[in-house]
């Protein structure tokens, strides 16, 4: 059997796990810990300057704390973390998936923030199949960040590299769900 089935059923197991609907969950579940956590990563978000704008032009901000991405030719990565209004609430939780392909290898630590512009493209972006489509990479980082978000008029991504070591000249597609905190 030779590599584009693995990488077709790799890639429809990521897609399927990726559609699967959150249940709301009770706020008196969601454990303080993981909170401050997630906190703290958006506090590291906040030391940067290029970020003040869409902080002061947010009103939903998901943050990823942390995320984990592993590749041998096929790449995969997932993330989980909270959603917050502009009173830094959190209205949310949160996974990403994403699957790469291309001459790539290593693993890397990385944490996420994306900026929703309003409360509306919030929802439009939670209740549909949410997915984003990479650009093409070429990342061999140790530790910094990503030089140019993935960027459209309502909705910013920014990420911090972590550590790890990732040689890329990959395609990638993202997919994010999200379940509410009540």
């Amino acid at each position: 059997m030779g590599r584009h089935p693995a990488l077709l059923c790799i890639t429809l197991a990521v897609l399927a796990a990726g559609g699967c609907a959150m249940k709301t969950i009770p706020r008196q579940e969601l454990a303080d810990e993981k909170v401050s956590g997630v906190l703290t990563s958006l506090t590291e978000f906040r030391k940067e300057a290029r970020l003040a704008r869409f902080f002061d032009e947010a009103e939903v901000i998901a943050v990823y704390p942390w995320s984990f991405r592993g590749a041998s030719g096929v790449g995969l990565a997932y993330g989980s973390g909270l959603v917050f209004d502009r009173a830094e609430t959190p209205i949310g939780y949160t996974r990403m998936y994403q699957i790469s392909g291309g001459p790539q290898l290593g693993a890397q630590a990385y944490r996420q923030i994306l900026f929703f512009k309003t409360r509306a493209v919030y929802e439009k972006f939670r209740r549909s199949p949410a997915e984003f489509v990479g650009q093409l990479n070429a990342t061999a980082a140790i530790v910094g960040y990503a030089a140019d978000p993935s960027f459209n008029d309502e909705i910013a991504l920014f990420t911090q590299v972590r550590g790890g070591l990732l040689l890329e000249a990959s395609f990638s597609s993202h997919r994010y769900t999200f379940g509410a905190i009540e």
